[in-house]
């Protein structure tokens, strides 16, 4: 009886080894080729993996940290790593007018090329070596590509659609344009700003909320906390969707409730003091 219970343990454990192995292999393939990945790349290793998003993205913070920390000819560096580092130790900071011929010779984004640059003259400012003064390091401004404006021809495509699903997947969002004349980020934020706007004119009395909007306010009003996997096939919204708007509307009722009892504080106080 032992014997078995000792070789079945050992058998996990070696199964175990062999997913961590295959794990790395991952990792390393992917940082040898792109040492800054972008959040659709780390998606597709986080599904790969079967760790998370979060998990992947610190391994590759770890890991640069690792390569920097073990490789004292950078040339032996990978080649993303390589071309910052040449920059680095050129004058420790970028240029706002360089930065876009930065991001086509690396294929990495604005923010991970800025985050490894000030996380350099960080470690050295620790280490105790001659960094530039910060104030000679150029501000970037901290807005993204601003939004493309949604033609008349794109609104009447995402409204059709929105008359039937309020809330779409992921793969769903993706496939409205599939030539890309909106990014999934904008596609989002517009049936983020849509719902709001049917809320809105719905507490106003002038509209109806559409179907999947209706059912999971009544559900709501039933059980703050229903069955997710039963609604999900109820309305043909997706799981994630879900939980995060039943979240978010249970977030929003605890502020309403604190807001109510501090107005109720300060009327009893002001109360108090009249008398």
């Amino acid at each position: 009886m032992a014997s078995r219970l000792t070789t079945n343990r050992n058998a996990g454990g070696t199964k175990k080894k062999v997913a961590l192995q295959k794990r790395k292999r991952i990792l390393l393939e992917v940082f040898k080729k792109n040492s800054f990945p972008s959040k659709a790349i780390i998606g597709k290793v986080s599904e790969r993996t079967g760790q998370t998003t979060i998990q992947v993205r610190k391994w590759f913070v770890a890991q640069r940290a690792k390569v920097y920390r073990t490789t004292a000819d950078s040339s032996q560096l990978p080649q993303q790593m390589r071309i910052l580092d040449e920059i680095y130790k050129q004058k420790q900071y970028i240029d706002l007018t360089e930065m876009t011929e930065i991001m086509e010779r690396t294929g990495a984004s604005r923010q991970s090329i800025l985050q490894n640059i000030r996380g350099r003259r960080m470690v050295d400012r620790k280490e105790g070596k001659q960094v530039v003064d910060e104030s000679r390091v150029p501000k970037f401004p901290s807005w993204e590509k601003k939004m493309r404006k949604v033609t008349d021809e794109q609104k009447e495509i995402l409204e059709k659609f929105f008359e039937t699903n309020q809330f779409p997947s992921k793969d769903e969002i993706s496939g409205i344009f599939v030539n890309g004349e909106l990014s999934d980020k904008e596609v989002r934020n517009w049936f983020s700003g849509e719902r709001q706007r049917a809320r809105k004119l719905n507490k106003s009395r002038l509209a109806t909320l559409p179907s999947q909007m209706q059912l999971l306010n009544d559900a709501y009003k039933t059980n703050n906390s229903p069955d997710i996997a039963e609604l999900s096939e109820k309305t043909g919204v997706c799981l994630q969707s879900l939980t995060a708007h039943f979240a978010r509307r249970r977030r929003a009722d605890k502020r309403r409730v604190r807001f109510d009892l501090k107005s109720i504080q300060i009327k009893v106080v002001s109360r108090y003091i009249k008398n």
